[in-house]
């Protein structure tokens, strides 16, 4: 379900997200989350929490979370939090193409 009809305040993404990622927002979800499938099956998930932290869920944690879950769904490290969008672009792409410590080839 699109992350409009779940999150209506939400409005538009105020960002650009990498290629791949595909939004697989819920209303279990605290707030848009969106997918994308590593190159060995594990998956990337990107919540982002709202700009105005008032309709927040979680006013006082960054607004961006990345985590990464084994293609079987057991989360593989802790999150990564921030506030900065230039630096999770930066963490998303050593995911993909650099196999960082918390990247794509990591065994469960």
């Amino acid at each position: 379900m699109p992350y409009q009809d779940v999150f209506p305040k939400f409005g538009e993404l105020d960002l650009v997200l990498p290629p791949g990622f595909s939004d697989v927002s819920h209303s279990t979800h605290a707030m848009p989350t969106f997918n994308m499938v590593l190159p060995n099956g594990n998956v990337l998930r990107l919540q982002i929490d709202f700009e105005d932290k008032a309709l927040s869920k979680f006013p006082n944690q960054p607004r961006f979370c990345l985590s990464v879950f084994s293609a079987g769904g057991i989360r593989m490290h802790d999150d990564i939090q921030n506030n900065s969008w230039i630096e999770t672009t930066i963490i998303v792409r050593g995911l993909q193409e650099f196999h960082t410590v918390h990247s794509s080839n990591r065994e469960p």
